[in-house]
């Protein structure tokens, strides 16, 4: 395949990938959002590692594992690890062991925990609105989701949720 040719057809021009456009697109995300976080002192994984606890918490009624936590996000275990002593030693979450599994541990945010992602929850949608203004939301989040659900069958407990005002 030539690589001058104009076509959007054209893969060797990156971007006519939608793979690379993506990828792209998923950085410049990655970078405003890392940037904007700054302010709570959070990185985007803690920020992950914090909503993820508190999500898996409401969904199944019961504190989370570590390993639950980073299967969710598709995050390695051992960063996950990491992620969580750091906010365990800024007081942010609470490990403890599990009562039957001595290699597990269960996760849960402590008062100031709550508190940073309710402060850092309303700032990501801050972040999402001002970045995704650029785009027609709702054309853009349906091809998304179905990717997303295609790959992730076991979390939605093997129904695709509809998607807001659809």
């Amino acid at each position: 395949m030539r690589g001058d040719e104009s076509s959007a057809d054209n893969l060797a021009v990156p971007e006519n990938s939608l793979g690379f456009l993506l990828w792209q697109v998923s950085q410049s995300w990655r970078q405003h959002f890392v940037a904007g976080l700054k302010p709570l002192d959070l990185t985007d994984l803690e920020f992950c590692v914090l909503s993820g606890v508190n999500h898996l918490a409401d969904r199944t009624g019961e504190p989370p594992t570590q390993v639950a936590v980073a299967s969710y996000f598709s995050v390695n275990v051992m960063t996950v690890s990491q992620l969580v002593r750091r906010l365990e030693k800024r007081g942010l979450i609470r490990r403890r062991r599990h009562a039957t599994d001595t290699r597990a541990r269960i996760l849960s945010l402590t008062a100031v925990g709550e508190r940073t992602l309710a402060d850092a929850l309303a700032l990501a949608d801050e972040l999402h609105r001002s970045f995704f203004r650029r785009c027609d939301h709702r054309s853009l989040r349906g091809p998304l989701a179905e990717l997303y659900w295609a790959d992730h069958p076991e979390t939605s407990a093997g129904t695709v949720p509809a998607l807001a005002g659809s």
